[in-house]
C-alpha cells in the first residue's frame, strides 16, 4: 500500500474534531513549506543537519500538541515503492 492510499484510508476513520486538526496542521505547513529534497541536498552539510534537526523539533512539537493526530492502531511499514 503506498503513503497517499494509507493516508485516504485512515482518513476515512477520523473523527470531525481528528479531521479538524489533520487539516490545520496540512494548512500551517502548506503556508510555510520547507525546503525540497533537492534543495536539502544542495545545501552544505552542516548546513543541512541544522536545517533538518529545526525541522524535526517542529514536527514534534505539532505531534505533541496535538494528540489527536495519533492513530490507535499500528500496522505493517508502509510501501514506499
Amino acid at each position: 500500500m503506498s503513503a497517499t492510499e494509507l493516508i485516504a484510508e485512515k482518513s476515512r476513520t477520523l473523527t470531525a474534531p481528528q479531521a479538524e486538526v489533520v487539516l490545520a496542521c496540512i494548512d500551517e505547513v502548506t503556508k510555510h513549506p520547507g525546503f525540497s529534497a533537492v534543495e536539502l541536498m544542495r545545501l552544505p552539510p552542516e548546513v543541512r543537519d541544522r536545517v533538518l534537526a529545526a525541522q524535526m523539533e517542529t514536527a514534534e512539537a505539532i505531534y505533541r500538541e496535538n494528540p489527536d493526530l495519533i492513530w490507535d492502531d499500528a500496522e505493517a511499514p508502509m510501501d514506499y515503492a
